[in-house]
């Protein structure tokens, strides 16, 4: 399943990178969050969780290793579990 998650994560993050410059702002990445909601959503941290390497964006290859734990991962402690939004506690 890996090798599937991660042909859609370029194709992903083209769709999100709205201005076509290689990387994935806070902004795009909220868009990226409401769309997925169907809603405004409160992203918190989130971003700031994701991009690891503190620059302000989300690489092609940050995105990817992301995109592939949110959809593997059954870790929450994962950042890429927090990929649509945060992680809400278990009940």
């Amino acid at each position: 399943m890996a090798e599937a998650v991660t042909a859609t994560a370029d194709t992903i993050f083209d769709a999100v990178d709205e201005n076509g410059d290689g990387r994935i702002s806070r902004d795009e990445h909220q868009r990226l969050v409401d769309t997925w909601h169907g809603r405004s959503m409160a992203t918190q941290d989130v971003f700031d969780r994701l991009d690891q390497d503190g620059d302000g964006y989300l690489s092609r290859a940050e995105f990817a290793l992301l995109w592939t734990q949110f959809w593997i991962s059954d870790d929450p402690a994962e950042h890429g579990n927090a990929m649509c939004g945060p992680v809400a506690p278990a009940a």
